[in-house]
């Protein structure tokens, strides 16, 4: 069922192994990096890598051209976060 207004991510997109299968841990710059506290919840490395992919899923909502008042309500609080004027 798709909302107007509403996105979803999946975090498995960013936390799952390649093959989408689970893994507790990834390789960044070359070296394994352990993602997870107890083999379920996330320690620092894990949270951060989940925050940059909701960051940057949300920074590309928010820069699609407006398609109602959604968007637009969106937008606006985006520019004032951004202390940037209208």
């Amino acid at each position: 069922m798709r909302c107007v207004g509403v996105s979803f991510f999946n975090p498995g997109d960013v936390l799952d192994g390649p093959d989408g299968s689970y893994t507790a841990d990834r390789v960044i710059a070359g070296h394994q990096i352990p993602e997870r506290l107890d083999g379920a919840h996330l320690n620092m490395a894990g949270s951060i890598s989940l925050a940059n992919y909701i960051a940057d899923y949300v920074s590309r909502i928010l820069t699609q051209p407006s398609s109602g008042p959604v968007s637009n309500r969106l937008a606006v609080q985006r520019q004032e976060a951004l202390g940037d004027p209208a």
